[in-house]
């Protein structure tokens, strides 16, 4: 300790406590040394009373360290708890130790196979080919069996002949007006199948798959592009422009059926503005005014909108 404290610089504040600390510690091992020296245990005293004297132990002890014990009680203790431990495996063990001895001895054997007695015919039959055979006379009489009759099979029907139905030489041909009215049909049939264009794979196919799932008819005819259907917004209908204008083959895009039906009430979404709102009602972002003008009870004096909110949509 007094090299610790040696070691903390003069100049630092916990070199007065250090310093402290040092002297309370000497003065408490020369206050022990000399009771040490003074103490003297009674003539009378047992051997408790000796082993808390100093001179029971090699080194004397110090203070707040526990008295150690003597050898010769934990050799008296294993003495004891080697055996004990071991009676108490053997008896635990016991039960289990009869039950494999047992299992043991009743382990089945393999039975031995009886060998079936030859019958009787077989026997017999041994017996006549061990002999010498002398004269025909001599061979067993065998048994002779009766023929079976098998019943007789009845006839199978006779399928009838397939009779091949007459064909008429020659087809009545259709009167004029019903064959005027099939090649007219025919041919509108081919041009309809020939001007069908398929408007929802070209969005899928273009990444809009909002637009695709509306229900929007598309034509094709001589590079006219013919669009029928309804949107909830303008600004569908100005991408549905934008985008079909774009297709290879096509000169013109023909949107007069396609109508803008707007909502009654629009319900904000994460990221709207009322501006971004107008421009997808409208077409126009200029006329949010128009739509705060409408929902101002709703609005109050801020134009902040909250996720959810219903705003009413006035009418073109």
């Amino acid at each position: 300790m007094h090299r610790h404290v040696a070691a903390i610089p003069v100049d630092d504040p916990l070199r007065p406590e250090g310093e402290w600390l040092l002297r309370s510690h000497q003065q408490k091992q020369r206050a022990m040394r000399q009771a040490q020296k003074e103490y003297t245990p009674p003539a009378h005293a047992g051997k408790a009373a000796r082993q808390l004297s100093p001179e029971f132990y090699s080194v004397p002890p110090t203070l707040g360290s526990p008295l150690r014990p003597h050898a010769r009680t934990s050799h008296r203790f294993w003495r004891i708890a080697i055996p004990v431990g071991l009676l108490a495996a053997l008896i635990l063990l016991q039960q289990p130790i009869s039950a494999g001895l047992a299992l043991l001895k009743a382990r089945p054997t393999l039975p031995t196979l009886a060998q079936p007695e030859p019958t009787r015919a077989v026997a017999e039959s041994a017996a006549a080919l061990a002999s010498p055979v002398t004269s025909p006379t001599q061979l067993p009489a065998t048994a002779t069996r009766e023929p079976t009759t098998l019943p007789t099979p009845l006839p199978s029907p006779t399928p009838p002949l397939p009779v091949a139905a007459e064909l008429p030489t020659e087809s009545a041909a259709p009167p004029p007006q019903i064959a005027a009215a099939n090649e007219a049909l025919a041919a509108a049939v081919a041009t309809a199948a020939a001007s069908r264009f398929d408007l929802q794979a070209y969005l899928l196919q273009v990444e809009r798959a909002d637009l695709a799932a509306l229900e929007i008819s598309a034509v094709l005819e001589n590079g006219r592009l013919q669009l029928a259907g309804s949107v909830p917004f303008t600004s569908h209908r100005l991408d549905l422009l934008a985008l079909t204008a774009e297709i290879p083959g096509v000169a013109q895009v023909d949107a007069i059926d396609l109508v803008v039906r707007l909502p009654a009430v629009y319900v904000v979404v994460d990221g709207d503005t009322l501006w971004t709102i107008a421009y997808y009602l409208y077409g126009d972002g200029s006329r949010w005014e128009e739509l705060y003008a409408a929902n101002a009870e709703l609005l109050g004096n801020s134009i902040l909108l909250a996720v959810g909110m219903e705003l009413r949509v006035p009418e073109r």
